[in-house]
């Protein structure tokens, strides 16, 4: 659930990385993970990559849920 919050708004995978003191291997990871769950959807710009949480994931963060 955090890599899901710190990707709202849309970042890469270094800036939840060094945000959440993983390395971009394991955010890259947590994002494959939120991606096949279509809790986050990937944009290619250049060689960059953008992941934005999809409206499945924010509903999921909006929930009074104790694992949230």
């Amino acid at each position: 659930m955090k890599f899901l919050r710190a990707a709202v708004g849309g970042c890469g995978i270094t800036e939840p990385a060094r945000r959440l003191n993983i390395s971009p291997a394991t955010a890259s990871h947590h994002a494959t993970v939120l991606r096949d769950a279509h809790l986050v959807t990937i944009r290619h710009k250049g060689k960059a990559v953008l992941h934005t949480v999809t409206s499945l994931g924010i509903a999921l963060l909006e929930q009074k849920h104790p694992f949230a």
